[in-house]
């Protein structure tokens, strides 16, 4: 039976008792549990701006990043979760330029056997073009995505511009260059010309005839090696922009 004496330990409500500061849990059935959270972190934020004191050291170590995040210089620091994030991003693009690279492959080989052979049928063709057409969607999203990436937080201003090549900096500078420039050579060769009727028109299975197949193969070969560079690249470059927390001061930024 319920006595009205000892309601539900789930319905509770915070009042501050007289003579002293700290919070006391009291029970009130009409409370929810997310009024009940939001009222404890308006008496936690209230102690905060009395006191300046931070006794959580989770807390005190987000604070830190987030100060240090807000008052560096735009995309030169980056919270762990956002760090995160983009890791995972960069891990599932540079599998997503590897494995659309190899299934094109196989597909234009096909299309290739069946040319060579005098066996396309249309049923053929479409099924090629169809898995074309999807694995080389994958491709571009992924190299687009990469590189909008690098342009955010690897390349900056004055590596553009640099005629020397001496320094540690300056070489990783140029070697990032290439590696993003490679990218985006294959990302618009691709675009342009793995056209499945383009190919067929143009197809000589003559050995030695350097065509668009010969070409393809060759940047479908090298592209998975350009984005893991830029990829692993990226990685080192976005952890070293994790906010270390060394600059935040309290209480001032927080009354």
């Amino acid at each position: 039976m319920f006595n009205p004496q000892h309601p539900s330990p789930a319905k509770t409500r915070i009042s501050l008792v007289p003579d002293s500061e700290n919070p006391v849990v009291q029970p009130l059935r009409s409370t929810s549990d997310s009024e009940y959270k939001i009222r404890l972190l308006s008496l936690y934020i209230a102690e905060l701006q009395q006191t300046g004191r931070i006794d959580y050291p989770e807390l005190v170590q987000f604070l830190d990043q987030v100060y240090e995040v807000e008052n560096a210089p735009e995309g030169s620091s980056i919270l762990p979760n956002h760090c995160d994030i983009l890791l995972q991003n960069l891990q599932r693009e540079q599998a997503d330029i590897l494995t659309a690279s190899e299934a094109i492959q196989i597909l234009l080989n096909e299309l290739a056997d069946a040319l060579t052979q005098k066996y396309l049928t249309d049923d053929i063709e479409q099924q090629v073009r169809s898995g074309i057409r999807q694995e080389t969607q994958r491709f571009l999203k992924a190299a687009e995505c990469l590189l909008d990436t690098a342009e955010e937080h690897a390349v900056q201003p004055q590596f553009r511009f640099w005629k020397s090549r001496s320094t540690p900096e300056e070489i990783e500078a140029e070697n990032l260059r290439k590696s993003i420039n490679d990218l985006k050579y294959i990302r618009q060769y691709l675009a342009e010309h793995l056209q499945v009727r383009e190919l067929i028109e143009e197809f000589v299975p003559a050995e030695g005839k350097i065509g668009n197949f010969h070409r393809l193969h060759k940047y479908l070969e090298f592209a998975p090696s350009a984005a893991d560079f830029l990829g692993n690249f990226l990685q080192q470059a976005l952890q070293r922009k994790i906010a270390g927390g060394t600059k935040f001061v309290t209480p001032k930024s927080y009354q």
